[in-house]
């Protein structure tokens, strides 16, 4: 199974952990992948690039945890 979503998005993230329970019944791991092209330095980078960096890297890693911990936690 393949959903394309962006996993800066919480909307896009419970979209893709509800299918995936849909289809499967449950989750037994989670794993994103994201790959940024901005390789500026950090002091070069705008406060809006660090902002999609820390929606990338950090948020996404919370929006998974929320949203697949709420289906773990059911059963």
């Amino acid at each position: 199974m393949f959903i394309k979503a962006d996993v800066s998005n919480p909307d896009e993230v419970k979209h893709y952990v509800t299918k995936t329970v849909e289809e499967f019944g449950t989750t037994e791991f989670f794993q994103q992948c994201r790959v940024s092209g901005n390789r500026k330095f950090f002091l070069e980078k705008t406060i809006e690039e660090i902002d999609q960096v820390i929606n990338i890297n950090l948020m996404r890693t919370l929006y998974g945890v929320r949203y697949v911990g709420g289906f773990t936690n059911t059963k």
